[in-house]
């Protein structure tokens, strides 16, 4: 049908191959409900794929991307800690610290104290403390 689709000139062979990924991506998601929102997603790219071409799917990916970006889950931004840019999203890339390293809580929660540990962590190792 995409063969026949494509030879007649109707749809380009770029809109058959996102047809065909997003068909197939659909049955990694278990949960019928994720789906069906995924499944709304699908059709309005498709239709951007097929209107704009690349162009097109760009233009929704980066609307998707600020729609996120304004999206805000229990009081914190829903991309965070990387977007809106923090000093915490500075200091901490997808290379992170061991945990009892880490003794400042992130900013973008806005907890009441911004340390999480005391100034010396674990204790409990150096023998000499415990005395």
């Amino acid at each position: 049908m995409g063969e026949a689709a494509v030879s007649a000139n109707i749809v380009s062979p770029i809109l058959i191959i996102v047809i065909a990924i997003t068909g197939i991506s659909s049955f990694v998601i278990p949960s019928y409900e994720m789906n069906f929102s995924l499944r709304i997603y699908r059709f309005i790219y498709v239709i951007l794929a097929y209107i704009g071409g690349f162009l097109g799917i760009a233009l929704g990916l980066f609307i998707q991307i600020v729609i996120m970006g304004n999206l805000k889950s229990f009081g914190a931004s829903y991309l965070a800690p990387y977007l809106p840019v923090t000093n915490y999203a500075r200091n901490r890339s997808f290379i992170l610290k061991p945990f009892w390293q880490t003794e400042k809580r992130p900013d973008f929660l806005n907890t009441k104290r911004k340390y999480a540990e005391n100034t010396i962590t674990m204790k409990w190792k150096n023998k000499d403390l415990e005395k």
